[in-house]
């Protein structure tokens, strides 16, 4: 299932994604242009005027996280309340990311695909539970 990237949530919950967005944009922008000649560059402009919010922060923060990115450092701070449920690893440091989430949310998580993180961290689950975590592999 792919996933729909947003541009916008309104008050009253409605989603603009970002691909709508910016085709609309583009759109706009190439009218304006094309009075001057520049049609095809002003649709250009339009289509990569948002393009960061393709980034998983800028689709975090929409969806309630506070997360501000400078350089290669990310500061995050509480968001929504997280809630358990089962995900899938799709990589080591994702799939790592994912069971720290998952300790930090209410209930209990299953994270499948465990073969990604066994590959590059040495028993995470000892580590973990030296820190006091309550975490079971299966």
């Amino acid at each position: 299932m792919a996933s729909t990237y947003l541009a916008h949530i309104a008050n009253d919950r409605r989603e603009q994604s970002v691909l709508e967005h910016l085709d609309g944009t583009a759109g706009r922008c190439a009218g304006f242009a094309s009075a001057f000649g520049a049609g095809e560059q002003g649709r250009l402009a339009g289509l990569a005027h948002d393009i960061g919010k393709y980034s998983d922060a800028f689709q975090r923060r929409l969806k309630g996280a506070d997360i501000r990115v400078e350089g290669n450092r990310a500061t995050v701070r509480g968001g929504r309340k997280l809630h358990n449920t089962i995900v899938e690893a799709k990589e080591l440091r994702g799939g790592a990311a994912l069971v720290v989430a998952a300790l930090a949310a209410e209930g209990t998580g299953i994270v499948t695909n465990r073969h990604f993180i066994d590959r590059g961290y040495e028993d995470i689950a000892r580590s973990l539970r030296d820190l006091g975590a309550e975490i079971e592999l299966t």
